[in-house]
């Protein structure tokens, strides 16, 4: 495997005889993040001076971030390289002014990304750029005031199982934004090659599953401008003849009026307050995960038959489960010349309770 340290010009500082580990962990809802060990100290400084490692076989390109050096009592020496990958840049970037935005779901993620980290020359993020649109997402009506952008960006994109990308050209050093969706691998459609996961198959290893409604709610009362008895509420009813899980979402941020533009009618205004109640419902889903090591070599072949973001069927005979879910994150682990891969299909529970936490 060849592995490139980067400066920030992408100019290449050096490439790594080797290493001694590599944890490249790749994420759907949230940039991903990876670790690199290795015994020769002279990465130590090079590393210092770079600022992107780079993977000629990897679709994510790393944002080093965390450049660490230790020696033991018996002069064993070991430099580690830490950071996240390149969507993290996005999490630098806020959304400081109140914007209105109107348009698919793709389209309002780019707009966003390029009127803060491509047009305005103070944030400018250099070589960024749009990729190409690929129609993804519903019409939304959305309002945003101070929300960090990338934050913004998932919260989006969760309501329709979207994600999103930088993606890296090494021959003209473009870094390309990009909306999109993994496969659909299920045997509910007939476009793409069905993936199903099953120790009756042989690739699964081991299993690690858990379903929790701890924190589910399904009914969102949106709280929008006003006070008291005047205060505007929209209502958002995602229970689907389930028994309704109630959740207050303080939405006063949200705002008829528009500075200089024509005010929001109180249709537009409802679709917005009833926008920010899909979103804010996505930080308190049902979670059901299932955590596995799989043999990436079997019957299914990672990155051919499989990859990140692809709904795929999981089946265990043993607790009766069947059922189509999305790979949220695959964790590939490099020892030497051995590699492990574990695939976590749904949503993490405890990125969920993190988001609530946080505020959501």
């Amino acid at each position: 495997m060849d592995i490139y340290l980067l400066d920030r010009e992408f100019q290449t500082v050096c490439i790594l005889d080797g290493f001694s580990s590599l944890l490249w962990n790749r994420r759907y809802k949230a940039p991903g993040d990876f670790q690199l060990v290795t015994a020769d100290p002279k990465y130590f400084v090079l590393a210092k001076s770079a600022k992107y490692i780079y993977r000629p076989d990897a679709a994510e390109v790393g944002l080093i971030e965390n450049v660490g050096f230790t020696q033991d009592e018996s002069n064993l020496e070991m430099v580690t390289i830490k950071g996240r990958f390149l969507e993290a840049l996005l999490y630098r970037r806020v959304i400081s002014k109140t914007v209105t935005l109107k348009g698919t779901v793709e389209e309002v993620c780019r707009q966003l990304v390029s009127d803060i980290c491509i047009n305005d020359p103070k944030r400018k993020i250099g070589n960024l750029e749009l990729g190409q649109l690929a129609e993804l997402g519903s019409v939304i009506d959305t309002q945003s005031t101070g929300d960090n952008l990338s934050e913004k960006l998932y919260e989006l994109e969760a309501v329709e199982d979207l994600s999103h990308r930088i993606k890296y050209d090494f021959l003209t050093n473009r870094l390309q934004f990009e909306v999109w969706k993994g496969l659909d691998r299920t045997d509910e459609q007939s476009e793409n090659p069905i993936a199903l996961f099953s120790s009756n198959f042989e690739n699964v290893v081991n299993l690690e599953y858990s379903v929790d409604e701890t924190e589910y709610r399904n009914f969102a009362f949106v709280a929008g401008e006003g006070e008291g008895p005047g205060r505007i509420v929209a209502e958002v009813d995602c229970t689907n003849g389930e028994e309704r899980r109630e959740v207050y979402i303080d939405a006063r941020d949200l705002q008829k009026k528009r500075g200089d533009q024509e005010d929001f009618t109180d249709q537009e205004y409802q679709a917005l307050l009833y926008q920010r109640g899909l979103e804010k419902l996505q930080d308190y889903k049902r979670t059901e995960v299932f955590n596995s090591n799989v043999d990436h070599q079997s019957n299914l072949i990672y990155k051919k038959d499989f990859d990140l973001g692809d709904l795929c069927i999981y089946v265990n005979h043993k607790i009766q489960l069947s059922v189509n879910k999305r790979i949220t994150e695959i964790d590939e682990a490099y020892e030497g010349t051995s590699l492990t891969v574990t695939i976590i299909f749904g949503d993490d529970y405890k990125s969920i309770t993190e988001k609530i936490k946080r505020g959501g």
